[in-house]
């Protein structure tokens, strides 16, 4: 009698652990999928608006304007890419196309 009432409590004390593990792993997959939604949005503003971290220089390089010399290739820095310069040129192109 003594030894099923231990293994009773071995088997609820193992039930609360793993209980309490399956918490701790859902907790955990929620972090990750916040940071991995974290890291994407940062990914998308870092190329949709030209942000950048400290001590980062942005740098694109440009399509030529005369596509009859593709050797010619414009590079530009980062004021041509400030938040503002590129919503202002993201809207002008929805506004060429009649999207607006």
């Amino acid at each position: 009698m003594q030894t099923y009432r231990l293994l009773t409590d071995e088997v609820k004390s193992l039930e609360q652990t793993k209980s309490n593990i399956e918490k701790e792993k859902e907790k955990t997959e929620q972090l990750l999928k916040k940071e991995k939604q974290e890291e994407v949005s940062e990914k998308e503003a870092r190329l949709m608006l030209g942000f950048k971290k400290e001590g980062e220089e942005v740098v694109m390089i440009l399509p030529p304007k005369n596509s009859s010399n593709i050797s010619e290739v414009s590079i530009s820095t980062s004021s041509d890419f400030l938040p503002e310069n590129l919503l202002i040129r993201f809207f002008l192109k929805f506004l060429k196309f009649g999207i607006i």
